[in-house]
């Protein structure tokens, strides 16, 4: 009922009696679709702030606000220097006039989603706020108001029906009336609650209340009453602090959580299924114990076999060999000693990608920790900042030249040529980033993008560096040996070729070239 005309009557009717000579100092916006007035009146301040984002309208009486120093902009500037002389609702409508003496108006326009503040000066000359909002363009309060005709006779007439009696009522007053039993009970009864309750409204007092899974400002007490009061200016500042933390807890806190969440269970389902492959890859067939059988063997083997069965010395069990009848017994025992390395090394990349997984589940989960009990805002978004959680928005993903990969929480961008890799080291990495670049061949730059506060986690950097030798002229090696330096030692000499550049204080990791897990 925030925006509603029965709350907005005695809201007037308060500032009218409360704010009259206070002088208008200063009108600005730092804040898309949010205005900032700022009274004074001797040593004594006052200030509005009128919040018109659509899912956000609201109307607050803070008891300070402290100005940006930069990001904001000086509105309707002819009003400045007048003193408040009247605030007036408007008849039955959800608007109301700010009049000052130097014949300046403002006119509230609290239409929800629609909602807009024209300024209007001596000659008739008006401005919108919000201009987008056409409509509003020579609109007066006299046209926004209308009349009521709230006698037994009309109410009889339209059969008790709320929205043709009482049109102005708001939902909220028609949900509670119909909770008490309006809907199915005697023309009579439900003239005594009407008629009840539009009595109320004259004399009303306000309630902040959680009901119907929301926190509403009321002029009747209806599921949880959070807070009581008299004042009209209280309540709705009150109810403007409530709205706006669970407005920003839900836009903010609520899809990092989700995001979060999301991400704990792949992680989690990722370590389960390479784990299971990791135990297959041990326990299961032994290249290497195969080729030392077939080598020990060599003189019981005949050419041109397809399969032959030894004895393993290994297990004290005959074993069944496949061979290739085009190759030798001892080349059939080379291919098997070439794929005990790759198993090797296959056991120990996964080895490796199941530690760094496991450390970002302990820290998604620590971050997930913290946050879910966290209820204040300020602190909510430190969090988020110290720990890199901000996702950037999809057009900015877009409009970055150059390709981005994600390795648990962290970033890598890989340049996508040597103009490109000038401009990824140049002009988007920081100084405490991670840059990588295969070591003497051509290849991408791969920035490792910073996060504040945390090292970079070797399994993190390893396959950063993957990154890197993949993106160069040795992708197809089996190992490559990556350089890496935090970026503030990469430096770019004049009159040097595009993606050229000096690195200092460089360290070389060997990697097997490949994308991210």
């Amino acid at each position: 009922m925030h925006l509603n005309y029965f709350f907005l009557k005695p809201l007037c009717e308060e500032l009218d009696a409360a704010w009259r000579g206070f002088t208008l100092g200063a009108c600005f916006s730092q804040q898309k679709d949010e205005l900032i007035f700022h009274f004074y009146r001797n040593e004594e301040e006052k200030f509005i702030r009128v919040s018109l984002i659509p899912q956000l309208t609201f109307i607050s009486f803070p008891e300070s606000f402290a100005r940006g120093r930069k990001n904001n902009v000086d509105l309707f500037e002819e009003a400045i220097g007048g003193e408040l002389e009247m605030v007036s609702i408007t008849p039955c409508d959800r608007s109301f006039v700010m009049a000052f003496n130097n014949s300046f108006s403002f006119l509230f326009k609290m239409h929800g989603s629609r909602s807009n503040i024209i300024g209007t000066d001596k000659n008739g000359n008006q401005r919108l706020f919000r201009s987008q909002l056409l409509d509003d363009e020579g609109l007066t309060q006299e046209q926004l108001g209308t009349t009521l005709q709230l006698t037994r006779a009309h109410f009889d007439e339209v059969g008790g029906e709320l929205r043709q009696f009482v049109p102005i009522l708001g939902k909220e007053t028609t949900a509670f009336l119909n909770g008490l039993g309006y809907d199915d009970t005697t023309i009579e009864r439900k003239w005594a609650l009407v008629t009840q309750m539009l009595s109320a409204f004259e004399s009303p007092t306000f309630y902040i209340c959680r009901w119907q899974e929301k926190v509403q400002l009321l002029l009747f007490k209806a599921g949880e009453v959070l807070m009581e009061t008299d004042s009209a200016i209280e309540a709705t500042t009150v109810y403007a602090q409530k709205v706006s933390r669970e407005f920003y807890l839900k836009t903010e806190l609520h899809p990092l959580l989700q995001r979060l969440r999301k991400e704990l269970k792949q992680t989690e389902s990722y370590l389960k299924q390479s784990k299971a492959k990791l135990i297959d890859l041990k326990e299961g067939k032994s290249y290497s114990q195969l080729a030392d059988v077939l080598m020990a063997n060599l003189y019981q083997v005949k050419e041109g076999l397809e399969e032959v069965v030894l004895d393993n010395f290994y297990t004290g069990q005959p074993v069944s060999i496949k061979l290739k009848r085009a190759l030798t017994p001892q080349k059939n025992a080379e291919i098997f000693y070439r794929k005990a390395k790759n198993q090797k090394i296959e056991i120990e990349k996964l080895e490796e990608a199941i530690a760094a997984k496991e450390a970002l589940e302990e820290t998604v989960a620590e971050h997930l920790l913290h946050l879910e009990d966290m209820t204040d805002l300020k602190l909510i978004r430190q969090y988020i900042q110290q720990h890199g959680l901000a996702k950037e928005s999809k057009q900015a993903a877009i409009n970055r030249p150059f390709k981005v990969f994600q390795i648990g929480l962290y970033e890598a961008w890989v340049g996508t040529n040597a103009k490109n890799n000038d401009e990824l080291t140049l002009k988007y990495a920081t100084k405490n980033d991670l840059w990588l670049h295969a070591k003497d061949v051509p290849g991408s730059h791969v920035v490792l993008k910073w996060r504040a506060g945390q090292n970079f986690p070797k399994p993190v950097i390893e396959q950063a560096a993957a990154l890197a030798a993949y993106y160069s002229k040795r992708k197809t090696d089996t190992l490559c040996p990556v350089i890496f330096t935090p970026k503030k030692w990469v430096r770019k000499p004049k009159g040097a070729h595009p993606g050229a550049v000096i690195v200092e204080r460089e360290e070389v990791i060997m990697v097997e070239p490949g994308l991210p897990n």
